[in-house]
């Protein structure tokens, strides 16, 4: 677009007619009018019709305003503003706010957000929402709503300047003085600014814009969501908050934020006075304009400000109406965004979140706002087209993030409750992710099965994460969601004075196709056996913390091979993160022995968190691989040698990660498994737990496990299916039940979910917990 800049010429005439100036002075002028007793609309008719007929027959002569007003105004026009009422407190993206309406277009009002600075510069931002050069790169940036776009604001100081960027034509003008731009225009912007047409500090500059649809917005002002106003450019204070700077605003904090939505009150409702241009509210009764009613004089009808016929749709109170844009919308803009939607797994969690999305034909689900998050907008696109198939895609925001930019991170998680991470290897990328969120106190969960990454995370930010009251809990996939669940579930079964020694966990992967893993996967476990040296270091330089005390003698190591006929199975041990989680819940069980107190519990809910973490007892854990042949088996070990011997040095893995499908004998391929291998894949997790059939046994000396529980999960297929399944429901237990979960920090999921109903909600979405068998083994 052209950057028309017309030579100043003081000669010029210019013309200065503004015809909501002039509607300000009728404003003016009826507020001179006497006021009606509210005496008059609680007697006779008749005395109303003739109160109103003195109305009428006053009419002083008009008046003039100053260059700051403002006064309500019954529908929304572009240039108006919305004012937050005390129905948005609570709401914290909207509470207290005044919103600049652009537009009133067929498609739907859109505006920004005046009164939300970002408390960081554009540089400091790097907004992805528009492409700022270095002329602006010190301002401040607004928050301008929670669609993902970047405007500005444009408000010339001087008459002359004002009629040249009138006749740029790049900027739309909003009212007399004031004009918006977008991304498009923000070279012609920079140039004006360059030849002295206007100061930068006659800029403000937002990321992200609010919309509404059609009718939203007026039913939000129905339901007294919204007071609107007209006003002169001048009460916006453009300037005033402009030439505060950085420094300015980052001090400011939120007595300053309220300053505008104070001050825009006060200049339309005055003390004493409880006036609306259009609608009038006296004495609790509403008197509204009616011309279309022949049966009444002055065309005022008198309703009770309670009578609900005033309102077109049943709306609950303290409650947005139905679609509304700020329904569920309490602090802050999403209530989950998944970052790394369009990888491979990332797809799958978008197609299973879009699953729970609250919609009108399913208004119970907690999940009432989702975005998604990533590098490249296009390849999210596709993937939210993607996982929506065959249905078109729901208009779902599309928000840009990088793991190496931690601004665009913290930027993203100011905007979120809850952030599902499905960017790996995690520890690759996920460091950054998890400290923006801990700084902001955006709860996080992701989809890791990487140890050293997970008691990293634990030991730099759980202090951090405490403080701020968010939550962090990785391994909420298949890694290891079913073996922490697994385990507690056979824990259960182990009535007193029964005690478990040990529970093994032994794998089954089943497929009527190829069964074929993701390389993310594979990539991540040998950056494991590379990394091992630092998960050894970590450890050491821990403290130690509780063990948990387990009755009878450490287990037997067993053979390297182990053959399990009553589940018919051949077996070697699994190095996966599947143990390490576990071991780590038991730390914190024996900790807490009645599980971690919820940020704000029930006396009823403290009792029942108290009662299912002693039905827990510890015993000794590990997870091994199954098949049901033994030259599955044997392939198994092959793979493991292979990782082992040349993930240890840089050729070699260089090898691996160059050739998967060699090493790995074709279980893994970095395009992933088709959509009818992943349809046909499941999976078996038997849990053989041994222990003492009395706990009076152990105190008896060389006592052996009498006793033997084996249960089992079964579900889809762990990386694409069973994955998302459970990273959902750990999802939407954090949204629907956050008051009785960890205020804040980093844990395993065990510790937080093990009291939570997820066992129940994953056998509601396919994963099965039986009971197998119970019974005496000869000691």
């Amino acid at each position: 677009m052209g950057c028309h800049l017309s030579p100043k010429d003081e000669s010029q005439p210019f013309l200065e007619a503004d015809w909501r100036s002039f509607r300000a002075k009728l404003v003016a002028n009826e507020k001179l009018i006497r006021p009606i007793e509210p005496s008059s609309f609680s007697s006779s008719s008749s005395s109303s019709t003739a109160d109103l007929d003195k109305v009428e027959d006053h009419q002083p002569s008009l008046i003039t305003v100053g260059d700051k007003w403002a006064h309500t105004i019954h529908e929304p026009e572009k240039g108006c503003l919305l004012i937050a009422t005390s129905q948005l407190d609570g709401v914290h993206i909207f509470e207290r706010t005044v919103v600049l309406l652009l537009s009133t277009g067929p498609v739907g009002p859109y505006g920004i957000i005046l009164n939300r600075p970002s408390l960081m510069s554009i540089k400091e931002m790097r907004s992805p929402a528009m492409g700022l050069e270095g002329t602006f790169s010190d301002r401040p940036l607004f928050f301008g709503g929670p669609l993902e776009e970047g405007l500005f604001l444009v408000s010339p100081k001087g008459a002359y300047d004002n009629d040249r960027v009138a006749r740029s034509g790049v900027f739309v003008e909003v009212m007399k003085g004031l004009y918006y731009g977008t991304k498009e225009s923000v070279g012609c912007a920079a140039e004006m600014v360059k030849r002295n047409v206007v100061g930068v500090g006659d800029f403000r500059f937002f990321d992200g814009y609010c919309g509404w649809e059609a009718e939203q917005l007026k039913e939000e002002i129905i339901a007294g969501y919204w007071t609107v106003a007209a006003c002169s450019a001048s009460v916006l204070g453009l300037h005033t908050a402009s030439n505060l700077g950085l420094h300015g605003a980052t001090n400011r904090g939120l007595q300053s934020d309220l300053e505008l939505w104070e001050e825009v009150n006060g200049l339309v409702v005055p003390k004493r006075e409880s006036y609306t241009f259009g609608l009038h509210i006296i004495n609790k009764h509403v008197l509204l304009a009616d011309t279309q009613n022949p049966d009444c004089k002055k065309g005022w009808h008198t309703f009770p400000q309670t009578q609900t016929t005033l309102i077109k749709t049943p709306l609950n109170p303290g409650q947005p109406p139905a679609k509304s844009f700020l329904a569920g919308m309490e602090s802050p803009l999403y209530d989950v965004v998944i970052l790394g939607a369009s990888g491979f797994t990332g797809k799958y969690v978008v197609r299973e979140a879009l699953k729970f999305l609250n919609t009108t034909a399913n208004p119970s689900f907690p999940l009432k706002t989702l975005a998604l998050a990533g590098r490249n907008p296009s390849k999210l696109a596709q993937s939210l087209k993607w996982a929506a198939h065959p249905d078109p895609p729901p208009p779902i925001p599309i928000l840009s993030a990088d793991t190496s930019d931690p601004s665009s991170l913290r930027l993203l998680c100011s905007k979120t409750k809850l952030l599902l991470n499905c960017v790996g290897p995690f520890r690759l990328h996920g460091d950054p992710v998890v400290a923006a969120c801990a700084d902001t106190g955006c709860d996080y969960l992701d989809i890791c099965g990487e140890p050293e990454f997970m008691e990293r995370m634990e030991v730099q930010y759980h202090g951090k994460a405490a403080e701020t009251g968010s939550l962090v809990v990785s391994a909420c996939g298949f890694d290891s969601i079913p073996a922490e669940m697994g385990w507690m579930f056979n824990s259960r079964q182990w009535v007193g004075p029964s005690v478990p020694n040990q529970i093994e966990a032994y794998v089954s992967l089943e497929s009527d196709k190829r069964i074929v893993g993701n390389f993310g996967t594979y990539e991540s476990a040998v950056l494991g056996v590379a990394n091992m040296h630092k998960l050894q270091e970590l450890r050491r330089s821990r403290p130690k913390r509780a063990r948990p005390v387990i009755p009878g003698p450490y287990p037997p190591k067993g053979p390297v091979i182990d053959h399990q006929k009553e589940i018919g199975l051949w077996a070697v041990k699994l190095p996966s993160a599947d143990s390490v989680v576990v071991r780590r819940t038991l730390v914190h069980l024996t900790e807490n022995p009645h599980g971690l107190p919820g940020v704000n519990e029930s006396s009823e809910q403290v009792e029942k968190r108290a009662a299912f973490w002693s039905m827990m007892k510890p015993a000794h854990f590990g997870v091994k691989l199954g098949s049901k042949t033994f030259f599955g088996i044997l392939r198994t070990i092959t793979l493991g040698m292979f990782i082992g011997l040349l993930g240890r040095n840089a050729i070699g893995r260089w090898l691996l990660l160059k050739f998967p499908s060699f090493f790995s004998l074709g279980w893994f391929r970095k395009n992933g498994p088709t959509e009818d291998e992943v349809k046909s894949a499941s999976f078996k997790m038997w849990f053989i737990g041994r222990g003492f059939s009395d706990i009076n046994q152990v105190s008896q000396g060389n006592a052996k496990p009498d006793m033997e529980i084996v249960t089992r999960l079964m579900g889809p297929e762990v990386g694409y299916v069973t994955t998302p399944i459970v990273l959902l429901q750990c999802a939407l237990i954090l949204l629907s039940q956050r008051d009785n979960l960890p205020r804040g920090g980093v844990f395993p999921p065990g510790i937080v979910f093990g009291a939570t109903d997820l066992q129940e909600r994953l056998q509601q979405n396919g994963i099965s917990f039986d009971v197998i068998s119970k019974r005496t083994v000869q000691t």
